[in-house]
């Protein structure tokens, strides 16, 4: 409840762990000094600490009253550093973009499960053409399921990524192409594997060079030519079109107008994709 002046009367206080970000360690001024593994890890030197401790009452204080916040509110003649996240480099190499063999698409199967039928304790293996799992590390997701094919002619999944029996090995090639090995160790519990029909799936995330080309209109929007993804990704993806995606990259370090139209279109560069092995059995016997 709230009073006239907008306070809150006996707030309830709910210690959340989560934060979305990571800070390495913090310590103490005193612990700082020692400098050993963890004050080695204090991003923000000596006073880190009380940093955080004066910056979480003003959230805690401006949160109670019910006013806006913000670094200098606490102290009119200080103004906040700069945001400057989106101009950060990184040193890590980034995924250009994916390509795949001529006549090929994105999620099909290069080297299909060896066998018709299997029994618990088998390994079954397929192999994708995929693409770099940076592009989508899918948290909420899964690279891969394995389902199991129902009475009523549905598809249950019945395994993804994070178990146990389940792996999924992703093998970078040359020229930016790449396969995903989808690997189900059978277990060998009954009550965990039911006998019958399987199959193993892939799913994963492309990354072009143009963005939502699916389509290309010639002659008026009324005639399209659609363009397959070998074609995009092999093609018009070539190596004289990255060159000049770097190029792209200096204009926008220093233009802001550059910086905005890039946002909007970069994210359309992205496509999901998905596919299956071929069912097969798995048997009660040995």
């Amino acid at each position: 409840s709230s009073s006239s002046t907008n306070q809150v009367v006996e707030p309830t206080i709910v210690i959340a762990g989560l934060a979305n970000s990571y800070t390495h360690y913090i310590t103490t001024p005193e612990e700082y000094q020692g400098q050993r593994y963890e004050a080695a890890s204090t991003l923000y030197g000596p006073w880190t600490l009380d940093g955080y401790i004066q910056e979480m009452e003003r959230l805690t204080r401006d949160l109670i009253e019910g006013r806006s916040s913000s670094s200098s509110s606490s102290q009119p003649n200080v103004r906040p550093p700069k945001d400057l996240s989106k101009y950060q480099l990184s040193l890590l190499p980034p995924v250009e973009l994916d390509t795949i063999g001529i006549g090929q698409t994105f999620g099909s199967i290069k080297h299909d499960v060896a066998n018709d039928s299997y029994v618990r304790g088998d390994t079954v293996v397929a192999t994708f053409r995929s693409a770099n799992p940076r592009n989508n590390l899918r948290l909420e997701g899964t690279f891969l399921t394995v389902e199991h094919l129902e009475d009523d002619g549905k598809w249950k999944v019945l395994y993804v990524d994070g178990d146990e029996c389940t792996r999924y090995i992703w093998k970078p090639a040359a020229l930016g192409e790449s396969f995903a090995d989808v690997v189900w160790e059978i277990p060998a519990s009954d009550d965990e594997v039911p006998q019958g029909l399987y199959r193993l799936c892939h799913f994963g995330t492309r990354k072009t060079l143009l963005g939502d080309v699916g389509e290309w209109t010639m002659g008026g929007s009324s005639n399209t030519m659609a363009l397959p993804d070998w074609f995009l990704n092999n093609v018009a993806c070539s190596t004289a079109l990255a060159t000049v995606r770097q190029a792209t990259k200096v204009l926008l370090s220093v233009s802001h107008k550059a910086r905005h139209w890039f946002g909007s279109w970069y994210p359309h560069r992205y496509k999901d994709f998905e596919g299956c092995s071929r069912t097969f059995m798995v048997r009660n016997d040995g």
